[in-house]
Formats: C-alpha cells, structure tokens, sequence
C-alpha cells in the first residue's frame, strides 16, 4: 500500500499531541434523582411506590421543594 493513502494516514494519524482537559465525567439524570432520593431520605422502591398516587407525591416534594 502507498505510504500516502487515506487508508494508512488514517491508520496512523496522531492528534499532534493535544491532550484532554482532566474533569469529572458529566452527572446523567439518574445519578441526579439518585442523590436527591438521597438527600431526602426515600429509597428508589418507596419513591416509585409514592409516585403512584399523584397527591400524596405532589405532597412529598412539595415538602422538599419550598
């Protein structure tokens, strides 16, 4: 193969040594109501049990909102 292919710069290009900044990895949306079940004391069982009747979960975070 050529030395000047696509294929084989492709194989062997570098990324002129720029590195990536180091940083915490980004939080999803599970990892957030995981820690704000946390913070309020529910399991992920009783939450999903309370969220299965409206008011009584309108109840629930309305007392951890305001």
């Amino acid at each position: 193969m050529n030395d000047n292919s696509l294929p084989k710069q492709a194989i062997y290009w570098e990324a002129n040594n720029k590195k990536r900044r180091l940083e915490r990895p980004g939080k999803n949306w599970l990892d957030i109501i995981r820690r704000d079940l946390k913070e309020t004391g529910l399991s992920w069982e009783e939450a999903q049990e309370r969220s299965l009747d409206r008011e009584d979960w309108r109840r629930c975070v309305a007392q951890y909102v305001s």
